[in-house]
C-alpha cells in the first residue's frame, strides 16, 4: 500500500513518485490541432493567444511565453503546463 507524501515513517527526500490521477495531455501536429493545443494551454484562464508565424506553435500573453515544436506534448498538470518532447512522453505516460 502506498502512503501519501510525508507520512510517518516514510522517508522524505528525493524519489520517484508516479501520478495517481489522469492528466489531459495532446500531441501537436502542426497544422492540424492548433486549436486542441491551445485549450489545454489556456485552461480556466483562456487568456493565451498563439502564432505559428516561426515555424513552431508559440503562446504568450499569460504568463510566460510557451514554445512547442511539431510532434511535443503539452500536458497540463498541477495547474501549470509542461511541453515533453514525443519521447520522454512515452516513456513516462500511458492512455488513461
Amino acid at each position: 500500500m502506498k502512503t501519501p507524501l510525508g507520512a510517518e515513517g516514510e522517508k522524505t527526500g528525493m524519489s520517484h513518485y508516479e501520478l495517481v490521477a489522469p492528466v489531459e495531455a495532446a500531441r501537436y501536429k502542426s497544422g492540424a490541432n492548433e486549436q486542441e493545443v491551445a485549450q489545454i494551454v489556456r485552461g480556466r484562464s483562456g487568456r493565451a493567444s498563439f502564432t505559428t508565424q516561426h515555424g513552431f506553435l508559440q503562446f504568450y500573453n499569460d504568463g510566460p511565453d510557451l514554445s512547442v515544436n511539431d510532434g511535443d506534448w503539452v500536458v497540463r498538470i498541477a495547474g501549470g503546463v509542461l511541453v515533453v518532447a514525443d519521447d520522454d512522453f512515452t516513456k513516462h505516460f500511458v492512455v488513461a
